[in-house]
């Protein structure tokens, strides 16, 4: 059984994926990250989650899009090991020119010699999801998924910032049990 890492922008991308975990397995057989609230690096906590028979899924949060692109950048060469899902928000831009932000931020330290190449696998009014691959030299690497809210998931939920958590994991709950069409896109993506 392999490790699904996804990486995340913020905590409450997080607090949605533990709700729609439990929601759809009825298990809690995964873990969280949230890296601003952790003294660990992100590589020690991937290698105690890969030895952690128990645990499947790490949940990561970055702190935000160009974090979790830098972090994929950091370590691109050595996440071929897991099953890796990027959760992103397009804040209403277009997949296209994130698509493209997300190479240039590889460019600033492959030099072009690595991309991602992406193509739609589903969409629905929330969000899509895509099947990418990395590419080195023009060779595939590997494969991984991205789920992409066309907004963000705050907008599709009606999530305020600053809201107390169990206030934003109810919302979650609603949302994720009123959409089948959102549920079964992250869940069969995800789990």
């Amino acid at each position: 059984m392999s490790s699904v890492i996804v990486m995340t922008e913020g905590r409450h991308d997080v607090e949605f994926l533990r709700v729609l975990h439990r929601t759809a397995t009825d298990r809690r057989d995964y873990n969280t990250f949230l890296a601003d609230e952790t003294d660990d690096t992100q590589e020690k906590r991937i290698r105690q989650h890969r030895v952690d028979d128990e645990i499947r899924w790490l949940y990561k949060a970055e702190g935000g899009r160009s974090r979790v692109l830098k972090k994929f950048r950091s370590n691109a060469l050595r996440l071929s090991a897991v099953d890796l899902v990027l959760l992103v928000d397009l804040d209403g831009e277009p997949y296209e020119t994130f698509e493209n932000t997300f190479n240039e931020t590889l460019d600033d330290h492959y030099d072009g010699k690595l991309r991602v190449k992406s193509r739609e696998r589903r969409s629905n009014d929330h969000l899509q999801a895509h099947d990418c691959a990395v590419v080195v030299g023009g060779n595939e690497e590997y494969r991984f998924d991205l789920l992409a809210f066309h907004d963000d998931l705050e907008a599709v939920t009606g999530v305020e910032r600053g809201e107390d958590r169990t206030t934003y994991r109810k919302t979650f709950e609603r949302y994720v049990t009123d959409n089948d069409a959102v549920r079964e896109l992250v869940c069969e993506t995800v789990l």
